[in-house]
């Protein structure tokens, strides 16, 4: 730990009355005789003032918002400063025994003045004006500059002193300016337009283009950035009120522990020297959590790619949050196929094991029994809540921590943050690089050397949050479980009609085929009883005498004219001079165009026949052997969404029909049609085929639906558990 910031922390338990009767008397004796310290002490007494209200610095988080920074503040990082004099050019610093300076690459501008405009008391318009006009302000302000800094940009900014406001510069410093806090030389506060001088030197190039330098007393510095603020009214100089000060945030990409804030001095050769060195508050700095991102790392730019609106933080917060479930232990699961609690209602433990129905599916993602390789989306929602407003869980600090800690694969990593509030984050990112191995350890490491601070939260407060977090969490993991089994249960409901409507077409299928067949038997072997002068055999008893027959004699047809309808193949038989033939004649029905509809059927209705028949279907061929006694009707049916298309042929001849063309057609005109049959059993059995097969398609788009969701909750556990081995779309949910 530096000196600074022991001394630092010293003053912070001084001020926050922290220290025992005899370190404080200790401490006290050393302020009166170092007045260095008295300085520092009576800074920090100011910055703990302004912390401890908080107002401004909300102030500061709205404005972000509104001016839709965050996404450049999030990458740039900020330094918290302390308070700034007017009229002072202010460096912050590190010192350095090295001869070079840190180098910072220099912001890109987030928006030009003619992109800015009023909004209430928060927004500051840029002034334009003439170069003549610039010329003169510059002028006036000359002889608060050394020669080093003049040829530096001018940005002027004006702001009515009675209205907080925050302006942001090109460079993308932030300042936050409480109303009334400009005074004049007689210390009365300042009423109406007041005119705000800034120049700014961000990074190594612009430092030496201006002939800035960074020495302190002829001693090399390592600089973060300079830059030099006045504000006039009428011309005259103005001050700023000590009760009342100016909030600023310098972006930067290094952020360091250890860097210290400087006052400029003029000196006579014309360069400035920087003097009276105070440490940077390291007070973290709360802003609105909701204008956080705590989701993992690729999340929403994985949902971006898919098609998906990001935009949308309802369906955002639900996907995520939905995954919570797999974090509900249920003990004693059943062998289900799908996994279900026992008892939704019983009490479970805080031990967060994802919920399978057995080892082997958890294993499939890459779970670990009673080792959860992934942090719980219930915490996350936990935490991203306006009770945990004005903590280390709302600033952009901790936002800049957590997608590796959804790295790191543990909630205890994230417990840390959660359960250590009134530390300083840095303390904590120690203790979590205890915790971790290789990269991710010198990430936490990397975080623990900048020696952030904290924000003051009570402990009463600390452990209401404490118990909120474990409560909600649990909560969250419940709700989401109960929400997923509710949608599984409702799938397995349908999924069960649907079995059962199948079920009892393919009964009805069999019975209609084997009545169609018995039907055709019969007319078949009458006909060639006729032909050949036989009697027909009787078969209606169930009863009858049995014997062997040892001699010559009649034989009986009937057998053969079973497999000449059961194989569909004409049947030709001779006996006592006398011969019988039933023919069967090819017919088939080319359908070109079929792949374009989501089901097609063929079907033929025979005047012999009490139920229809339905084709084999071969690609685009459709056929069957037609029986020589009958007369058949053909009826093609198409199945496209909610549409119907229907065709039909009287009076079917053995040959290919190649010409046949669907039409769609509205359901009332189908069933009129339909009801056109005069055979009544041919009339029921189609209309429920048409029933059958609309619910069947139905059915299909449901298990298509339901498919895509759990494939699409698949890939997207990909992204949100990054240490969970998923395997195949299908294999998690078969």
């Amino acid at each position: 730990m530096s000196k600074i910031y022991e001394i630092t922390e010293k003053i912070d338990r001084y001020l926050s009355d922290k220290l025992s009767e005899t370190e404080k008397l200790q401490f006290e004796k050393m302020i009166s005789e170092d007045p260095g310290l008295q300085e520092s002490v009576e800074l920090q007494r100011e910055v703990m003032n302004g912390v401890e209200g908080l107002v401004l610095k909300q102030k500061v988080s709205k404005a972000y918002h509104r001016f839709k920074l965050t996404k450049v503040l999030i990458k740039a990082g900020l330094i918290s400063l302390g308070i700034i004099a007017v009229v002072l050019a202010v460096a912050i610093f590190r010192s350095s025994k090295h001869h070079t300076h840190s180098s910072h690459p220099h912001k890109e501008k987030v928006f030009d003045s003619k992109d800015i405009k009023t909004e209430e008391n928060h927004s500051l318009p840029i002034i334009e004006l003439s170069p003549q006009e610039v010329e003169k302000v510059d002028e006036n302000i000359k002889k608060d500059l050394s020669e080093a800094g003049q040829s530096l940009q001018l940005q002027l900014f004006t702001l009515n002193s009675e209205k907080d406001t925050v302006i942001q510069t090109n460079a993308g410093t932030v300042l936050s300016i409480p109303a009334s806090c400009f005074i004049n030389e007689n210390g009365k506060p300042i009423k109406g337009e007041i005119q705000l001088t800034f120049k700014e030197a961000m990074d190594a190039a612009s430092i030496m283009k201006s002939g800035l330098t960074s020495t302190t007393d002829g001693a090399l510095l390592e600089s973060a950035g300079m830059f030099f603020i006045s504000a006039r009214h009428n011309g005259q100089e103005l001050k700023i009120d000590s009760l009342k000060n100016i909030y600023a945030e310098v972006p930067t990409n290094n952020k360091r522990g250890d860097m210290q804030l400087f006052d400029g001095v003029h000196t006579n050769d014309g360069k400035i020297n920087w003097v009276k060195p105070k440490p940077l508050s390291n007070y973290l700095t709360p802003v609105d959590i909701h204008s956080l991102n705590f989701y993992p790392p690729a999340y929403l730019d994985s949902l971006a790619k898919w098609g998906y609106n990001v935009r949308d933080k309802k369906f955002t917060d639900s996907l995520y949050y939905s995954f919570a479930g797999l974090f509900v232990k249920v003990n004693n699961l059943e062998p289900k196929e799908e996994y279900v609690p026992e008892d939704t209602s019983v009490a479970r433990d805080n031990q967060e094991t994802p919920v399978y129905k057995n080892n082997q599916q958890r294993s499939k993602l890459g779970f670990v029994t009673n080792d959860v390789q992934a942090i719980n989306p219930g915490k996350i929602k936990a935490i991203w809540n306006d009770r945990f407003q004005k903590t280390l869980i709302a600033t952009r600090e901790f936002q800049e921590r957590i997608p590796f800690i959804h790295k790191t694969c543990d909630s205890k990593i994230l417990d840390l943050y959660v359960k250590n509030l009134n530390k300083p984050i840095s303390a904590i990112d120690l203790m979590a690089a205890q915790q971790l191995n290789g990269e991710l350890k010198k990430v936490f490491l990397d975080f623990a050397s900048r020696k952030e601070g904290k924000v003051n939260v009570r402990n009463s407060q600390m452990e209401k949050l404490r118990e909120f977090y474990s409560i909600q969490a649990k909560a969250v993991s419940e709700a989401a479980f109960k929400t997923e089994e509710a949608i599984r249960q409702e799938q397995n409901r349908l999924e069960r009609i649907a079995q059962k409507k199948k079920a009892t077409h393919v009964s009805e299928d069999k019975v209609r085929e084997i009545m169609n067949l018995q039907e055709e038997y019969d007319l078949n072997l009458t006909e060639a009883c006729r032909q050949l002068g036989i009697i027909k055999p009787v078969f209606a008893s169930t009863q009858v005498y049995g014997f062997s027959i040892r001699s010559n004699g009649w034989k009986n047809i009937d057998r053969l004219v079973w497999e000449a309808a059961v194989n569909r193949t004409t049947f030709k038989y001779s006996a006592g001079g006398k011969k019988a033939e039933i023919k069967y004649l090819p017919f088939s029905v080319k359908l070109n165009e079929y792949k374009q509809y989501d089901r097609i059927y063929v079907y033929l209705l025979a005047d012999k026949l009490n139920s229809f028949m339905r084709l084999q279907q071969d690609n685009d061929l459709f056929k069957e052997q037609l029986n020589e006694l009958m007369k058949y009707k053909m009826v093609c049916l198409g199945f496209k969404g909610d549409k119907l298309y229907f065709s039909e042929v009287e009076n079917v001849e053995s040959k290919v029909y190649e010409d046949i063309i669907l039409k769609e057609i509205d359901e009332k005109i189908l069933n009129q049609k339909l009801n056109s049959l005069k055979n009544l059993n041919q009339l029921e059995g189609i209309v429920k085929e048409v029933d059958y097969w609309k619910s069947e398609l139905q059915e299909e788009k449901r298990r298509k639906k339901e498919r895509d969701r759990r494939n699409f909750r698949v890939k997207v556990m990909r992204v949100i558990f990054p240490c969970a081995l998923i395997p195949s779309d299908e294999e998690v949910y078969d």
